[in-house]
């Protein structure tokens, strides 16, 4: 009986899945464009943009701005309507363990 709830934990523990970062800011600071400057870039360079963090049957996605903050940022929209579109391909590109 104890080898079987074994097994089933081995099981589970293999399914695990952690967040990772599907998008980065950039690693060089000249490259870091925010509207007004930026201040102390360097602990912003290099760090998740995007994080997918799988929760169950689905996925909860992070986003380091607000992609719809006072209706300005156009060119983040397309990062949020690409997750509502490709929702059921968020594993996509994920590196496999096997």
């Amino acid at each position: 009986m104890k080898e079987i709830k074994n097994e089933k934990l081995e099981k589970e523990e293999k399914e695990v899945s952690f967040p990772r970062a599907i998008l980065n800011f950039s690693k060089e600071l000249n490259e870091l464009l925010v509207s007004g400057g930026l201040q102390n870039g360097e602990e912003l360079a290099g760090t998740p943009a995007i994080v997918d963090c799988p929760l169950g049957n689905g996925h909860i996605v992070m986003f380091a701005c607000n992609p719809f903050w006072r209706h300005i940022t156009h060119g983040s929209f397309f990062l949020v309507f690409n997750i509502l579109l490709h929702y059921d391909h968020l594993d996509s590109g994920k590196e496999s363990k096997d």
